[in-house]
């Protein structure tokens, strides 16, 4: 007497953990091309700074091999091979920490939410040969940029001393109710600032892509975290239930369901709404994605607000029965605006069901794709009565994680109950995701501050050795160690905190890109930056300014007045 069984053929896409793997892996990929880019621009431009400095350090050299007939060729090869050789290195580094250290440390964060197989290590010749092509290209060129100029100069301007370049007017000085209230030192310090254009573009561009990393790096920590507070926060989230319960038979009415009297009856149960929930395809014809969305109806429309904060940005939405109530990013995915509708369809046995549902609002939501409606409008829709198969339930705050576990498990044991779930699991899934994903953050921002270290040191030392001889004149004059640190000091903190403007400004765009390319179909992320993100985005960087002025003090201290002095003859 038994029916024809009916198959449902699902491919791995319908696995949960399989799909939840592919987004993270995706995720982290997309991030990986993203950041890159603005390593590679700074990197480049301090190679250019560090290869012109070194180039004119040596003038001398060049002017004497010039004179002995040395070809232009064969004088660039030096340089050329230095800045192969040094990036050549950096890419050997590079390949191994982003090839075994990174992948492990990420494969054993990934080990706490799913069940992790021996990681194996591979080397990926393309991306090696790419990052080989791109590292020594851009330092090579900035050698040969730095080379050419010095080689197009006679052999006799050569190995005489580089004149200084000659004091300009700026532009503050034209402001006089400004520029006449500087100290001395204040005017030598702006006058110094505009006279090497190159150092200051190149300073202010390393520290803003330093700080505009850092700032990226915790906004997607922002976007993330974000979720689970937009989302299930107790006073301004968007679910403000604490329990789904599944029932076995479908109840018609509230107040007369026995089973919904017997889970009320359970100590800590202080409200409830029965609802009606199915999984079912959402999707239109005015775009090629189709979603996975719940229907979720409420019995009583009245209370569905105590359960459910439907609203977009500030204003609520309501719930009526002309239509129904989509998620904004299933709005966007669907390109679908009020007014228009959306096919909805699911399988029951061997049939299929579609429904064409006319829009009437869209509402803010972070985790998955709902569809809201009115029980009259839902039976209209399917022309048949509704029973309903959940329970929304708040439960007691003062509740501690055992009082909730025993509550689970004497809800579960109810004939009536085929399971139930707190959102607190759900928070835990989403927080996984998160706790994953801020070991990638913690390498971009250790990354980010190396650059940081590196780009403030070097054009600090560069800044020093191309000034050796005004410092050691400043000392001869009886400036003290710290004085002469100071004269070079004001000039760092101003460079640095217009960096670190310029980064905060850049950062959000950045933080913006990042967040949109780490999409995931089942959350909706928020670009919008934390106060505390911004602060610590400065502070890290104004941190590493600190530790690079200090390291150049000893530097400072070190100036030998008399060689310095007599260093041209």
């Amino acid at each position: 007497e038994m029916e024809v069984p009916v198959w449902h053929v699902l491919d791995r896409n319908s696995i949960e953990a399989y799909v939840s793997y592919i987004t993270d892996s995706d995720s982290i990929g997309a991030i990986g091309a993203v950041f890159p880019v603005i390593f590679f621009i700074v990197a480049a431009l301090v190679s250019l700074t560090t290869m012109t400095r070194m180039v004119e350090e040596q003038r001398m050299q060049i002017g004497t091999l010039k004179a002995l007939g040395y070809s232009k060729m064969s004088i660039a090869s030096k340089y050329l091979l230095y800045a192969a050789v040094a990036s050549f290195v950096g890419v050997i580094l590079g390949t191994i920490v982003g090839s075994i250290g990174v992948p492990l440390a990420i494969c054993g964060a990934w080990g706490i939410m799913y069940e992790m197989p021996e990681t194996i290590i591979q080397f990926l010749p393309l991306y090696i040969i790419l990052g080989v092509i791109i590292a020594m290209g851009s330092t090579v060129l900035a050698a040969y940029l730095a080379c050419r100029k010095e080689l197009a100069t006679v052999p006799a301007v050569l190995m005489r001393p580089k004149p200084p370049k000659a004091g300009k007017r700026v532009f503050l000085e034209n402001i006089s109710s400004i520029w006449s209230k500087l100290s001395f030192t204040s005017k030598v310090t702006v006058r110094n600032l505009f006279r090497n254009k190159k150092r200051f573009a190149v300073t202010v561009i390393g520290i803003a892509g330093c700080t505009a990393l850092i700032l990226s790096a915790f906004g997607i920590r922002d976007a993330l975290g974000g979720v689970v507070d937009n989302q299930y926060g107790k006073e301004s989230g968007v679910a403000r239930y604490d329990l789904q319960v599944v029932l076995k038979d479908g109840q018609v009415d509230y107040d007369n369901s026995s089973i919904v009297k017997d889970i009320n009856s359970q100590d800590g149960i202080e409200k409830s709404m029965l609802g009606y929930l199915k999984v079912c395809t959402g999707f239109s014809d005015r775009s090629d994605k189709s979603m996975e969305i719940d229907i979720l109806i409420p019995q009583n429309p009245a209370i569905f607000q105590d359960f459910i904060d439907l609203k977009l940005g500030k204003n609520d939405v309501p719930l009526t029965d002309e239509g129904a109530v989509i998620t904004t990013k299933l709005a966007d995915k669907t390109n679908t605006k009020i007014g228009d509708t959306l096919t909805v369809s699911w399988i029951e046995g061997s049939k299929t069901f579609e429904y064409e549902v006319l829009v009437t609002g869209i509402v803010d939501n972070y985790t998955f794709h709902y569809v809201y409606m009115t029980p009259y409008y839902f039976s209209t829709l399917i022309n048949s009565p509704l029973t309903y198969n959940y329970l929304f339930c708040h439960v007691d705050d003062s509740f501690t994680t055992e009082q909730r576990a025993f509550l689970e498990k004497s809800v579960n044991e109810l004939r009536g109950v085929n399971g139930s779930v707190f959102t607190t699991v759900v928070i835990d899934n989403v927080n996984n995701i998160v706790n994953t994903l801020n070991l990638v953050v913690l390498v971009f921002i250790i990354a980010a501050m190396s650059l940081a270290f590196v780009v403030l040191y070097n054009l600090n030392n560069i800044n020093v050795n191309e000034r050796i001889r005004e410092l050691a004149t400043l000392k001869v004059l009886g400036f003290y160690n710290g004085e002469v640190s100071a004269y070079i000091y004001r000039e760092n903190i101003f460079l640095t905190l217009i960096g670190i403007a310029l980064g905060l400004v850049l950062g959000i765009p950045l933080n913006i890109a990042v967040v949109g390319v780490v999409d995931i179909d089942q959350l909706t992320f928020n670009t919008t930056l934390k106060p505390l993100s911004y602060v610590i985005a400065v502070i890290m960087t104004l941190v590493f300014a600190i530790i690079v002025n200090v390291l150049m003090h000893f530097k400072l201290k070190k100036i030998s007045m008399v060689e310095s002095l007599k260093s041209v003859e």
